[in-house]
């Protein structure tokens, strides 16, 4: 009974790309980096202002370098609403 439990719960955890490589929650306003990588936006400009850099290529950032991630956000709010039914 105790595997199903954790069968159910794991049902239930959202997909990988859809969480934030930092925060490990899932994102509601993701942003692409010029390397490719998407954050939520709040974290990614937390860590600009802290460090200035990528937190994974340590490559300079800064607000300026981000853009939405437009077709991430569609299928975030595509699962988030299917998980609501």
């Amino acid at each position: 009974q105790v595997d199903a439990a954790v069968g159910e719960e794991d049902e239930e955890e959202p997909p990988e790309p859809f969480l934030d490589p930092l925060t490990m929650e899932l994102m509601a306003d993701p942003v692409m980096t010029p390397s490719g990588r998407s954050y939520e936006r709040a974290t990614i400009l937390q860590e600009i202002s802290l460090r200035g850099r990528e937190p994974f290529t340590q490559e300079p950032l800064a607000e300026a370098d981000l853009r939405p991630n437009r077709a991430l956000k569609e299928l975030i709010d595509l699962y988030v609403a299917g998980r609501g039914k």
